[in-house]
Protein backbone atom coordinates (compact mmCIF):
# COMPACT_ATOMS: atom_id res chain seq x y z
CA UNK A 1 0.00 0.00 0.00
CA UNK A 2 1.75 3.63 -0.62
CA UNK A 3 1.02 6.70 1.23
CA UNK A 4 -1.92 7.97 -1.16
CA UNK A 5 -3.74 4.61 -0.24
CA UNK A 6 -3.17 4.87 3.19
CA UNK A 7 -4.18 8.05 3.89
CA UNK A 8 -7.64 7.69 1.30
CA UNK A 9 -7.93 4.55 3.45
CA UNK A 10 -11.75 4.99 5.28
CA UNK A 11 -12.10 7.91 3.70
CA UNK A 12 -13.99 7.03 0.49
CA UNK A 13 -13.44 3.43 1.46
CA UNK A 14 -13.85 1.04 4.90
CA UNK A 15 -11.21 1.19 6.92
CA UNK A 16 -8.94 -2.06 7.73
CA UNK A 17 -10.25 -1.56 11.47
CA UNK A 18 -6.14 -1.83 12.47
CA UNK A 19 -5.47 0.48 15.65
CA UNK A 20 -1.85 1.14 14.42
CA UNK A 21 -2.91 2.33 10.90
CA UNK A 22 -5.37 5.03 12.44
CA UNK A 23 -2.67 5.96 15.23
CA UNK A 24 -0.36 6.54 11.59
CA UNK A 25 -2.87 8.46 10.36
CA UNK A 26 -4.17 10.70 13.35
CA UNK A 27 -0.85 11.31 14.01
CA UNK A 28 0.86 12.81 10.48
CA UNK A 29 -2.74 14.23 9.87
CA UNK A 30 -2.44 16.34 12.98
CA UNK A 31 1.53 16.79 12.82
CA UNK A 32 1.37 18.11 9.17
CA UNK A 33 -1.64 20.31 10.25
CA UNK A 34 0.67 21.95 12.74
CA UNK A 35 3.19 22.37 10.80
CA UNK A 36 1.37 23.91 7.83
CA UNK A 37 -0.44 26.37 10.45
CA UNK A 38 3.16 27.53 11.56
CA UNK A 39 4.43 27.66 7.99
CA UNK A 40 1.71 30.13 6.76
CA UNK A 41 1.36 32.34 10.16
CA UNK A 42 5.48 32.53 9.81
CA UNK A 43 5.14 33.15 5.93
CA UNK A 44 3.21 36.47 6.73
CA UNK A 45 6.13 37.43 9.34
CA UNK A 46 8.75 37.18 7.20
CA UNK A 47 6.72 39.23 4.36
CA UNK A 48 5.33 41.71 7.93
CA UNK A 49 2.18 42.03 7.85
CA UNK A 50 0.74 45.85 9.20
CA UNK A 51 -2.83 43.83 9.80
CA UNK A 52 -0.65 42.52 13.12
CA UNK A 53 -0.01 46.21 14.61
CA UNK A 54 -2.88 46.41 16.54
CA UNK A 55 -2.19 42.69 18.40
CA UNK A 56 1.27 44.21 19.39
CA UNK A 57 -0.23 47.92 20.17
CA UNK A 58 -2.62 46.02 22.96
CA UNK A 59 0.88 44.76 24.97
CA UNK A 60 1.97 48.68 24.53
CA UNK A 61 4.58 47.50 21.48
CA UNK A 62 5.12 50.18 19.43
CA UNK A 63 5.12 50.07 15.76
CA UNK A 64 8.72 50.18 14.92
CA UNK A 65 9.12 47.63 17.33
CA UNK A 66 6.85 45.54 16.50
CA UNK A 67 8.10 45.74 12.32
CA UNK A 68 11.15 44.49 13.77
CA UNK A 69 9.61 41.56 15.45
CA UNK A 70 7.61 40.52 12.99
CA UNK A 71 10.32 38.80 10.84
CA UNK A 72 11.90 37.09 13.54
CA UNK A 73 8.54 35.84 15.16
CA UNK A 74 7.89 34.73 11.51
CA UNK A 75 11.57 32.75 10.65
CA UNK A 76 10.63 31.19 14.41
CA UNK A 77 7.30 29.79 13.52
CA UNK A 78 9.12 27.89 10.79
CA UNK A 79 11.72 26.77 12.13
CA UNK A 80 9.34 25.03 15.02
CA UNK A 81 7.58 23.98 12.07
CA UNK A 82 10.28 21.78 10.21
CA UNK A 83 11.61 20.54 13.49
CA UNK A 84 8.57 19.33 13.80
CA UNK A 85 8.25 17.15 10.76
CA UNK A 86 11.63 15.84 10.96
CA UNK A 87 11.02 14.59 14.67
CA UNK A 88 8.15 14.66 17.71
CA UNK A 89 9.03 16.50 20.23
CA UNK A 90 6.98 17.40 23.44
CA UNK A 91 8.49 20.67 24.60
CA UNK A 92 8.02 21.62 20.59
CA UNK A 93 4.23 20.76 20.43
CA UNK A 94 3.86 22.30 23.87
CA UNK A 95 5.00 25.62 22.84
CA UNK A 96 2.91 25.60 19.52
CA UNK A 97 -0.34 24.77 21.60
CA UNK A 98 0.82 28.08 24.23
CA UNK A 99 1.77 30.02 21.54
CA UNK A 100 -1.33 29.46 19.56
CA UNK A 101 -3.73 30.19 22.08
CA UNK A 102 -1.80 33.39 22.93
CA UNK A 103 -1.83 34.43 19.37
CA UNK A 104 -5.62 33.67 19.03
CA UNK A 105 -6.57 35.65 22.50
CA UNK A 106 -4.83 38.69 21.06
CA UNK A 107 -7.46 39.07 18.67
CA UNK A 108 -10.40 40.37 21.56
CA UNK A 109 -7.35 42.17 23.40
CA UNK A 110 -6.83 44.10 20.70
CA UNK A 111 -10.83 45.13 20.16
CA UNK A 112 -12.71 45.26 17.31
CA UNK A 113 -10.71 45.69 14.22
CA UNK A 114 -13.57 45.65 11.55
CA UNK A 115 -15.66 48.92 12.21
CA UNK A 116 -13.70 51.25 10.16
CA UNK A 117 -15.78 54.02 8.59
CA UNK A 118 -14.64 56.29 5.74
CA UNK A 119 -14.09 60.22 6.37
CA UNK A 120 -12.96 62.72 4.13
CA UNK A 121 -10.05 64.53 5.13
CA UNK A 122 -7.88 67.58 4.07
CA UNK A 123 -4.46 68.37 4.15
CA UNK A 124 -4.82 70.61 6.60
CA UNK A 125 -6.49 68.09 9.13
CA UNK A 126 -4.03 65.63 8.48
CA UNK A 127 -1.38 68.25 9.48
CA UNK A 128 -3.58 69.05 13.08
CA UNK A 129 -3.25 65.37 13.61
CA UNK A 130 0.72 64.73 12.25
CA UNK A 131 2.32 68.01 11.99
CA UNK A 132 3.49 67.52 8.61
CA UNK A 133 1.82 67.68 5.11
CA UNK A 134 3.65 64.40 3.65
CA UNK A 135 3.08 60.74 5.78
CA UNK A 136 6.34 59.22 5.77
CA UNK A 137 6.75 55.64 4.69
CA UNK A 138 5.99 52.62 7.29
CA UNK A 139 4.31 53.97 10.63
CA UNK A 140 4.91 56.28 13.35
CA UNK A 141 2.92 57.04 16.05
CA UNK A 142 1.54 60.87 17.19
CA UNK A 143 0.04 62.02 20.18
CA UNK A 144 -3.24 64.02 19.35
CA UNK A 145 -5.71 65.80 21.73
CA UNK A 146 -7.30 62.09 22.50
CA UNK A 147 -4.59 60.03 23.05
CA UNK A 148 -2.14 58.21 21.29
CA UNK A 149 -2.21 57.15 17.96
CA UNK A 150 -0.28 54.85 15.11
CA UNK A 151 -0.68 56.20 11.77
CA UNK A 152 0.68 54.63 8.33
CA UNK A 153 1.45 55.11 4.56
CA UNK A 154 1.08 52.13 2.44
CA UNK A 155 2.54 53.18 -0.89
CA UNK A 156 0.99 55.48 -3.31
CA UNK A 157 -2.39 55.42 -4.25
CA UNK A 158 -4.66 57.88 -6.40
CA UNK A 159 -6.84 60.83 -4.99
CA UNK A 160 -10.27 59.44 -4.05
CA UNK A 161 -9.13 56.17 -3.40
CA UNK A 162 -11.12 54.40 -1.24
CA UNK A 163 -10.70 51.21 1.21
CA UNK A 164 -12.14 50.44 4.19
CA UNK A 165 -11.27 46.77 4.33
CA UNK A 166 -9.35 45.79 7.85
CA UNK A 167 -7.56 48.21 9.16
CA UNK A 168 -4.15 48.88 8.94
CA UNK A 169 -3.88 51.32 11.19
CA UNK A 170 -5.12 51.62 15.14
CA UNK A 171 -6.74 53.70 17.78
CA UNK A 172 -4.77 53.18 20.61
CA UNK A 173 -7.17 55.26 23.21
CA UNK A 174 -10.53 53.40 20.84
CA UNK A 175 -11.97 56.74 20.90
CA UNK A 176 -10.79 58.84 18.38
CA UNK A 177 -12.44 58.79 14.95
CA UNK A 178 -10.26 61.64 13.00
CA UNK A 179 -7.03 60.98 14.49
CA UNK A 180 -6.10 57.01 13.47
CA UNK A 181 -5.73 56.80 9.54
CA UNK A 182 -3.92 54.85 6.84
CA UNK A 183 -2.52 57.70 5.18
CA UNK A 184 -2.52 56.59 1.04
CA UNK A 185 -0.27 58.23 -1.22
CA UNK A 186 1.74 61.41 -0.16
CA UNK A 187 -0.15 64.92 0.15
CA UNK A 188 2.71 67.28 -1.36
CA UNK A 189 1.97 71.09 -0.27
CA UNK A 190 0.64 71.79 -3.78
CA UNK A 191 -2.27 69.38 -3.17
CA UNK A 192 -2.69 70.87 0.46
CA UNK A 193 -6.56 72.10 -0.09
CA UNK A 194 -7.66 69.13 -2.24
CA UNK A 195 -9.19 66.49 -0.40
CA UNK A 196 -8.73 62.99 0.06
CA UNK A 197 -10.27 59.49 1.10
CA UNK A 198 -8.52 58.21 4.26
CA UNK A 199 -9.91 55.01 5.93
CA UNK A 200 -10.27 56.47 9.80
CA UNK A 201 -10.86 53.46 12.37
CA UNK A 202 -14.04 54.57 14.10
CA UNK A 203 -14.72 53.82 17.84
CA UNK A 204 -14.66 50.13 18.70
CA UNK A 205 -18.04 47.90 19.63
CA UNK A 206 -17.58 45.81 22.57
CA UNK A 207 -14.77 43.88 23.15
CA UNK A 208 -16.76 40.95 23.45
CA UNK A 209 -17.66 40.87 20.03
CA UNK A 210 -14.17 39.46 18.89
CA UNK A 211 -13.85 36.77 21.10
CA UNK A 212 -15.55 35.19 17.95
CA UNK A 213 -11.59 35.22 16.80
CA UNK A 214 -10.74 33.17 19.72
CA UNK A 215 -13.05 30.59 18.97
CA UNK A 216 -12.84 30.57 15.11
CA UNK A 217 -9.33 29.95 15.69
CA UNK A 218 -9.50 26.53 17.54
CA UNK A 219 -8.18 24.86 14.26
CA UNK A 220 -4.86 26.71 14.94
CA UNK A 221 -4.43 24.98 18.54
CA UNK A 222 -6.47 22.48 18.85
CA UNK A 223 -4.41 19.95 16.90
CA UNK A 224 -0.93 20.94 19.07
CA UNK A 225 -3.27 19.90 21.91
CA UNK A 226 -4.36 16.29 20.64
CA UNK A 227 -0.82 15.58 19.57
CA UNK A 228 0.13 16.24 23.43
CA UNK A 229 -2.46 13.92 24.55
CA UNK A 230 -1.62 10.94 21.73
CA UNK A 231 2.13 11.35 22.94
CA UNK A 232 1.65 11.07 26.44
CA UNK A 233 3.26 14.68 27.46
CA UNK A 234 0.79 14.78 30.73
CA UNK A 235 2.13 11.62 32.33
CA UNK A 236 5.40 11.67 31.54
CA UNK A 237 8.48 13.31 33.18
CA UNK A 238 9.61 16.90 33.15
CA UNK A 239 13.17 16.06 31.74
CA UNK A 240 10.78 13.69 28.86
CA UNK A 241 9.23 17.07 27.63
CA UNK A 242 12.60 17.77 26.08
CA UNK A 243 13.82 15.15 24.23
CA UNK A 244 12.39 13.83 20.81
CA UNK A 245 9.97 10.66 21.52
CA UNK A 246 8.26 7.94 19.90
CA UNK A 247 4.32 7.91 20.36
CA UNK A 248 3.23 5.14 22.74
CA UNK A 249 0.96 2.37 21.39
CA UNK A 250 -2.74 4.43 20.79
CA UNK A 251 -5.66 3.30 23.48
CA UNK A 252 -9.18 3.15 22.58
CA UNK A 253 -9.45 5.90 25.35
CA UNK A 254 -6.96 8.39 23.52
CA UNK A 255 -8.90 7.85 20.29
CA UNK A 256 -12.35 8.87 22.17
CA UNK A 257 -10.48 11.81 23.72
CA UNK A 258 -9.50 12.88 20.47
CA UNK A 259 -12.49 12.28 18.44
CA UNK A 260 -14.28 14.42 20.98
CA UNK A 261 -11.86 17.40 21.17
CA UNK A 262 -11.68 17.41 17.27
CA UNK A 263 -15.78 17.33 17.06
CA UNK A 264 -15.39 20.74 19.90
CA UNK A 265 -12.82 22.49 18.16
CA UNK A 266 -14.67 22.08 14.42
CA UNK A 267 -18.07 22.84 16.35
CA UNK A 268 -16.36 25.81 17.91
CA UNK A 269 -14.17 27.07 14.34
CA UNK A 270 -17.22 26.84 12.74
CA UNK A 271 -19.62 28.89 15.15
CA UNK A 272 -16.54 31.33 15.74
CA UNK A 273 -16.96 32.40 12.21
CA UNK A 274 -20.12 32.52 12.01
CA UNK A 275 -20.19 35.48 14.44
CA UNK A 276 -18.18 37.26 11.98
CA UNK A 277 -21.45 36.91 9.92
CA UNK A 278 -23.88 37.65 11.81
CA UNK A 279 -22.64 39.67 14.68
CA UNK A 280 -19.48 41.72 13.86
CA UNK A 281 -20.71 41.50 10.04
CA UNK A 282 -16.91 41.53 8.69
CA UNK A 283 -16.26 43.47 5.84
CA UNK A 284 -13.80 41.16 4.72
CA UNK A 285 -16.24 38.48 4.32
CA UNK A 286 -18.27 40.48 2.25
CA UNK A 287 -15.02 40.98 -0.07
CA UNK A 288 -14.66 37.79 -0.08
CA UNK A 289 -18.05 36.88 -1.36
CA UNK A 290 -18.04 39.66 -4.22
CA UNK A 291 -14.51 38.53 -5.60
CA UNK A 292 -16.47 35.37 -6.99
CA UNK A 293 -19.39 37.34 -8.32
CA UNK A 294 -21.72 36.86 -5.26
CA UNK A 295 -23.66 40.02 -4.64
CA UNK A 296 -22.82 40.05 -1.14
CA UNK A 297 -23.61 42.72 1.73
CA UNK A 298 -24.25 42.61 5.21
CA UNK A 299 -27.29 40.54 5.48
CA UNK A 300 -26.14 37.74 3.17
CA UNK A 301 -23.06 37.27 5.10
CA UNK A 302 -25.48 37.34 8.33
CA UNK A 303 -27.50 34.60 6.70
CA UNK A 304 -24.61 32.52 5.97
CA UNK A 305 -23.13 33.07 9.70
CA UNK A 306 -26.80 31.23 10.74
CA UNK A 307 -26.15 28.33 8.75
CA UNK A 308 -22.24 28.07 9.79
CA UNK A 309 -23.19 28.16 13.34
CA UNK A 310 -26.45 25.74 12.89
CA UNK A 311 -23.66 23.22 11.57
CA UNK A 312 -21.62 23.60 14.05
CA UNK A 313 -23.77 23.13 16.47
CA UNK A 314 -24.88 19.64 14.57
CA UNK A 315 -21.79 18.64 14.40
CA UNK A 316 -20.86 18.88 18.40
CA UNK A 317 -24.77 16.84 18.41
CA UNK A 318 -24.13 14.12 16.04
CA UNK A 319 -20.97 14.39 14.48
CA UNK A 320 -22.00 11.64 11.37
CA UNK A 321 -19.86 11.89 8.37
CA UNK A 322 -22.13 13.82 5.53
CA UNK A 323 -21.93 16.62 8.07
CA UNK A 324 -18.44 16.20 8.61
CA UNK A 325 -17.33 15.89 4.93
CA UNK A 326 -19.56 19.33 4.46
CA UNK A 327 -17.57 20.82 7.15
CA UNK A 328 -14.77 19.79 5.24
CA UNK A 329 -15.28 21.46 1.92
CA UNK A 330 -17.27 24.15 2.99
CA UNK A 331 -13.79 25.48 4.68
CA UNK A 332 -11.30 24.24 2.10
CA UNK A 333 -13.87 26.72 -0.14
CA UNK A 334 -14.53 29.58 1.68
CA UNK A 335 -11.26 29.76 3.50
CA UNK A 336 -9.57 29.79 -0.27
CA UNK A 337 -11.46 33.39 -0.81
CA UNK A 338 -8.26 35.06 0.88
CA UNK A 339 -6.91 34.79 -2.65
CA UNK A 340 -9.28 35.71 -5.23
CA UNK A 341 -10.35 38.71 -2.68
CA UNK A 342 -6.16 39.46 -2.54
CA UNK A 343 -7.36 40.55 1.48
CA UNK A 344 -4.09 41.49 2.06
CA UNK A 345 -3.75 43.95 -0.63
CA UNK A 346 -1.90 43.52 -3.11
CA UNK A 347 -0.25 40.32 -2.50
CA UNK A 348 -2.25 38.51 -4.96
CA UNK A 349 -1.60 34.77 -4.84
CA UNK A 350 1.18 35.00 -1.76
CA UNK A 351 -2.41 35.13 -0.16
CA UNK A 352 -2.73 31.56 -0.43
CA UNK A 353 -0.63 31.77 3.05
CA UNK A 354 -3.96 32.55 4.65
CA UNK A 355 -5.29 29.29 3.41
CA UNK A 356 -2.62 27.36 4.37
CA UNK A 357 -2.54 29.33 7.92
CA UNK A 358 -5.80 27.59 8.30
CA UNK A 359 -5.05 24.02 7.57
CA UNK A 360 -6.27 22.94 11.33
CA UNK A 361 -9.83 23.75 9.60
CA UNK A 362 -9.52 20.92 7.45
CA UNK A 363 -6.92 18.50 9.03
CA UNK A 364 -9.34 18.47 12.04
CA UNK A 365 -12.32 17.35 10.30
CA UNK A 366 -10.41 14.58 8.27
CA UNK A 367 -8.90 13.03 11.47
CA UNK A 368 -12.91 12.52 12.73
CA UNK A 369 -13.54 10.93 9.39
CA UNK A 370 -10.53 8.40 10.13
CA UNK A 371 -11.73 7.98 13.45
CA UNK A 372 -15.71 7.27 12.75
CA UNK A 373 -14.67 4.37 9.81
CA UNK A 374 -12.00 2.65 12.22
CA UNK A 375 -15.05 2.59 14.69
CA UNK A 376 -17.53 1.45 12.10
CA UNK A 377 -15.33 -1.29 10.48
CA UNK A 378 -14.60 -2.27 14.69
CA UNK A 379 -18.38 -2.32 15.34
CA UNK A 380 -19.23 -4.57 12.34
CA UNK A 381 -16.82 -7.22 13.47
CA UNK A 382 -17.69 -7.54 17.06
Amino acid sequence: MNAKEFFLLGLFSPHSGDRKTLQTQLHWTLRVTVALCFIGHGTWGLITKSGWLPFFASQGIEPGLAWTLQPLIGAFDIIMALLLLRKSNRAILLWMFLWAVWTAMLRPLAGNLEKVEVYELTSEQIKSLTGKHAVPPGSFTTEGPEGKHILQRVGPVKKGYERINEPFAMNLSYQSKEACAEFFGKISSKERNERWWVPIRGKAKPEKTQTWEFWERAGNWGPPFMLLIMGGAFAVRRKDLLGNYEEPEIKDSTIDTVFFLCKLCLALLLIGHAGFGFVVQKKMLIDHWQSIGVNADATFISQIGYAEFALGVLIFVAPIRPLIFLALGWKLFTEFLYVPADTVSGMGIVNIFEWIERWGDYGIPLAMLYILSYKKTKGSAV
